[in-house]
C-alpha cells in the first residue's frame, strides 16, 4: 500500500469527518469542528428517528435476542460517533502516525493499488442496491424509514475496515523492509566468506535500522491510541451481525434466492474485513519474528571472528527486544490469530444459546425485520 491509497481514503472519510485531511492534520478549522459535531447531530438524530420506528418490531424479540440486537445497534452507533470524535480529537496522533510512516525506510517497490480501493467500493455498493432493491420492494417507505441512516453508518464503518487495511499493510511493508535489508547483507556476508573477507565487512546499516525500528513500535503504539476502539466495536458489531444471521438461518430456513444471496454476502462481507485486519496484526509480529531470525543468522558470523560486528548486532538485538509491536482492542484484549478462534468460539456459544431460546420460548408475533420480511410467508401483510 502507498500514501497516494492512503491519501484517497483520508480525503474521503474526510467527507464523512471520520478522518483528517492528509495535509491538514496537524491543524484544523473552526468550520471541521462544527462540520464534525453537524455529523455527530446528523447520525444521532438518525438512529434516534430509526430507533422509535423500529420499536414495534423490537419489542416482540424474546429477552435475548432484543439485547444482542440492540447491542448491535449501539456498536455501530458507538463506532460512528467514535471516528468522528476521533478525527477531532486525535488530530496530533494522526499527524505523528503519517509522518512516523514516511520517515520509516520502505524498499519493498510499494504499489498504490488504487484498484482494491476502487473494487471494494465496488462490491460494498452492489451489496447496497441488491439490499435497497430488496427490502424496499417488500417493505416500501417503511423500510426507509428505519434504514436510511445505515447508509452513512455502513459507508463510514467501510472507511474504518479499508483504512485500517492500508495503515497495517504500511506497517507491515516497513518491517519486511528491515527483514530484506538484513537478509541482503546475510547474503553479502556469506559471499565474502568464501573471499575470506567476511572478517572486516562493517554492519553500518544497523544504526539507521535500529532507529526505523524505535519508530515503528512508536508507530504502532500510536496505531493502538487511535484505533483500539474502532477495532474493539468492529468485532463486536461483525460478531453480533454474524450470530443474528446464522440464527436466522438455522432457525428459519431460506425462502429465496435474493435470500441466500443476502444472508451470505453480509456474513462474508463483515467477516472477511474483521479477519483480514486481524491477520495483518498477527502479520506484523511474524515479520518481527523473521528479523530476529535473520539477526542470529548474522550473528554467528561475527560472534568469534568481528567483536565489533558482533557487538553491534547484539545492541540491535536488545533494541528490537525492548521495541516487539503488539496491537490490542483498546487494551481489553491483544489481537492476533488466536482473537480468530475466540470470535468464532463466542459466535457458537451464543447460537446454540439463542436457538434454545428461540425453540423453547419462542417470540410470538413479529419475529424481527430481517426475520419477517424475508423469512415468512407474511410478507404480503406488511403494508397492512
Amino acid at each position: 500500500m502507498s500514501f497516494k491509497q492512503l491519501k484517497l481514503v483520508l480525503k474521503v472519510g474526510q467527507l464523512l469527518a471520520i478522518t483528517p485531511g492528509y495535509k491538514e492534520t496537524e491543524n484544523q478549522t473552526f468550520l471541521r469542528k462544527l462540520y464534525a459535531f453537524f455529523m455527530i447531530g446528523l447520525i444521532t438524530i438518525g438512529v434516534s428517528v430509526s430507533g422509535v420506528y423500529r420499536y414495534r418490531y423490537y419489542v416482540n424479540f424474546i429477552q435475548m435476542k432484543a439485547v444482542i440486537q440492540i447491542l448491535l445497534d449501539s456498536a455501530l452507533y458507538i463506532l460512528n460517533i467514535y471516528a468522528v470524535l476521533m478525527a477531532v480529537c486525535k488530530r496530533t496522533q494522526w499527524f505523528k502516525l503519517i509522518k512516523n510512516l514516511k520517515k520509516t525506510q520502505n524498499v519493498t517497490n510499494e504499489k498504490s493499488h488504487l484498484w482494491a480501493f476502487i473494487a471494494s467500493n465496488f462490491f460494498y455498493w452492489g451489496m447496497e442496491v441488491h439490499m435497497t432493491y430488496l427490502f424496499t420492494k417488500i417493505m416500501d417507505v417503511e423500510f426507509y424509514k428505519q434504514f436510511a441512516i445505515e447508509y452513512l453508518q455502513m459507508y463510514s464503518q467501510f472507511l474504518i475496515y479499508f483504512l485500517l487495511h492500508v495503515l497495517l499493510k504500511m506497517i507491515i511493508s516497513r518491517y519486511r523492509s528491515i527483514t530484506n535489508i538484513l537478509n541482503d547483507q546475510l547474503g553479502l556476508i556469506r559471499k565474502l566468506e568464501r573471499r575470506q573477507l567476511r572478517p572486516r565487512y562493517p554492519m553500518t546499516c544497523l544504526r539507521k535500522l535500529k532507529y526505523d525500528i524505535c519508530l515503528l513500535k512508536e508507530t504502532v503504539d500510536i496505531f493502538n491510541n487511535i484505533f483500539g476502539w474502532p477495532i474493539l466495536f468492529s468485532i463486536i458489531f461483525t460478531s453480533l451481525q454474524v450470530l443474528i444471521y446464522l440464527q436466522v438461518i438455522f432457525t428459519r430456513g431460506f425462502k429465496t434466492v435474493e435470500t441466500v444471496v443476502y444472508s451470505f454476502s453480509i456474513i462474508f462481507w463483515h467477516s472477511a474485513w474483521t479477519f483480514i485486519d486481524i491477520f495483518l496484526c498477527d502479520l506484523v509480529t511474524y515479520e518481527v519474528e523473521k528479523i530476529f531470525s535473520v539477526t542470529y543468522s548474522l550473528e554467528k558470523y561475527f560472534i568469534c571472528e568481528n567483536k565489533k560486528g558482533s557487538e553491534e548486532l547484539q545492541k540491535f538485538i536488545d533494541v528490537l527486544k525492548d521495541n516487539i509491536p503488539s496491537f490490542s482492542a483498546a487494551r481489553f484484549f491483544a489481537i492476533n490469530r488466536t482473537t480468530i478462534f475466540g470470535i468464532f468460539n463466542a459466535i457458537i456459544t451464543f447460537l446454540i444459546v439463542l436457538i434454545q431460546f428461540e425453540t423453547n420460548q419462542g417470540s410470538g408475533g413479529i419475529h424481527s425485520i430481517f426475520d419477517c420480511h424475508l423469512y415468512c410467508p407474511c410478507n404480503e401483510t406488511q403494508h397492512e
